[in-house]
């Protein structure tokens, strides 16, 4: 039987050589080791953003965040300034739907992990529309 943790990093490979479909393979068969579950959600995101699907990706940070609540200790290196970052739920934070020039309707178009940028701020959730 293969190494789940091993296939993850596989995965990690794929991804960083752009075989986006061949990781996202790998990430959803792995989903289903609870121990590797949000770590695959957190990448799942990634790559939901990257090809296009940032609400997917927003419910997919947020879902591994509520699984693992400190994955940041586990994702970021040693000097990272979020490494030590816990989620403990979002924070009720205004969201600007609407354009400020037009007043028009305002449409997704990326998802940021905020937690991932090196001058993060716990005030703010950890991830935004």
């Amino acid at each position: 039987m293969p190494d789940p943790v091993k296939q993850f990093n596989d995965a990690l490979a794929l991804m960083s050589d752009g075989r986006l479909e061949e990781a996202l393979e790998v990430f959803f068969m792995l989903e289903k080791n609870p121990e590797l579950a949000p770590f695959c959600h957190y990448r799942i995101a990634a790559i939901s953003n990257i090809i296009g699907d940032p609400e997917s990706a927003y419910g997919l940070y947020y879902k591994a965040f509520t699984e693992k609540p400190d994955i940041t200790s586990i994702l970021f290196s040693g000097e990272h300034p979020s490494r030590n970052y816990v989620f403990r739920g979002k924070k009720d934070e205004k969201e600007n739907t609407k354009c400020t020039l037009c007043g028009g309707e305002g449409v997704p178009r990326w998802c940021y992990p905020l937690v991932e940028a090196a001058g993060y701020n716990e005030f703010f959730n950890p991830i935004r529309m």
